[in-house]
């Protein structure tokens, strides 16, 4: 189980709402002040979205108190799996395919065939992705792990 300390923010009857405070790639480093990729990282971190996890028999929360949630590893490694190794497959089989599609049938020819095979591939996975996802759209379950009073800190 992948696990993160995360602060509530709100809490109603069926879901309490907390933000998790995400690393950065460069946060143990010295060198941040002459770092491109630590200048870069407040540009693209999403600060402002709360994770909504189900209260499920679990008691409320007040603003600010500090919670442990946890993730199955599974179905996050399924998906991480489906988002990366499915789309670098199906480049480089198209790619692999075009080019002997054209070495068979045109000895002649340079790389476009290839080139083009690897697109159709690349294309062919992500719609695979996608078509997958639609079927298949259901969240991993996020679960709050203790339910034991902690304290409160001020965001």
């Amino acid at each position: 189980m992948i696990i993160a300390e995360a602060h509530v923010r709100r809490c109603d009857d069926q879901f309490i709402y907390v933000d998790v405070q995400r690393p950065g790639g460069c946060d143990s480093c010295d060198s941040r002040s002459s770092c491109g990729t630590s200048m870069l990282a407040p540009l693209f971190s999403r600060h402002d979205a709360p994770i909504k996890v189900a209260r499920a028999g679990a008691r409320a929360r007040l603003p600010g108190e500090k919670v442990r949630i946890g993730i199955q590893e599974k179905p996050f490694i399924r998906g991480t799996l489906l988002l990366y190794l499915l789309p670098l497959l199906g480049l480089i089989g198209g790619a692999m395919l075009g080019q002997w599609l054209a070495e068979s049938f045109f000895p002649s020819v340079n790389e476009t065939p290839a080139i083009l095979g690897g697109l159709s591939g690349l294309t062919a996975a992500f719609w695979l992705i996608k078509r997958i996802s639609t079927v298949a759209a259901k969240a991993p379950d996020i679960v709050i792990l203790d339910d034991t009073p902690s304290r409160r800190v001020t965001l």
